[in-house]
């Protein structure tokens, strides 16, 4: 009985450290297409993604949950004549509910000067998953009006050749924990 026991105690602590070391590993996400707010993909030219509109969004899939992860998205891009470009992920049920984390930032116009390669760090604790369990990516260009979709006024180009997310265990911030409880008692979904 005792040596049960002991086995059992044995066991339920591998499995505890097993998990333990599982969730600390990092973890490479898949990402979806990447396409507009209409869900059509942009097209791919040499092994780059033409993006000409200034909303792209794509889906990021992890098999683990996001609390307490934070994610490091690389991506290798040329924003050719663009200003500025950012990136977000989804925090609430509102579709355009997007932190913005700055990847590229310009003064002034400048001439295509090739790719560049940047990192950003985005927490996921308050990020809201859809219901198949992917959370929403968005990269932003400014464009020209504040509108979304500027038709065929958009005259966005630049180019993306590599996007990469990896998702590293991360202390949540207090308001981060308050948003998923939140979110947990009203039982919110994505619109």
């Amino acid at each position: 009985m005792i040596i049960h026991r002991a086995m059992l105690a044995a066991l339920i602590g591998a499995a505890i450290l097993s998990a333990a070391i599982w969730w600390l590993l990092p973890e490479e996400a898949a990402i979806g297409q990447l396409e507009n707010i209409h869900g059509i993909p942009f097209p791919s030219e040499k092994g780059r993604l033409v993006v000409t509109e200034k909303l792209a969004h794509a889906d990021v899939y992890f098999t683990r949950s996001p609390v307490a992860h934070t994610a490091y998205v690389t991506a290798t891009l040329n924003p050719i004549s663009e200003q500025s470009l950012a990136i977000g992920i989804r925090e609430n049920s509102f579709w355009l509910s997007y932190p913005k984390h700055t990847i590229f930032q310009d003064r002034a116009p400048a001439p295509d000067i090739g790719p560049r390669t940047v990192t950003v760090a985005i927490p996921l604790t308050d990020k809201l998953p859809d219901q198949d369990g992917s959370l929403d990516l968005m990269f932003f260009a400014p464009g020209r009006t504040d509108e979304p979709d500027e038709g065929a006024d958009d005259s966005t180009r630049w180019l993306l050749y590599d996007l990469r997310i990896i998702s590293r265990p991360a202390l949540p911030t207090v308001t981060e924990i308050k948003d998923v409880i939140r979110r947990f008692i009203n039982k919110e979904r994505v619109l």
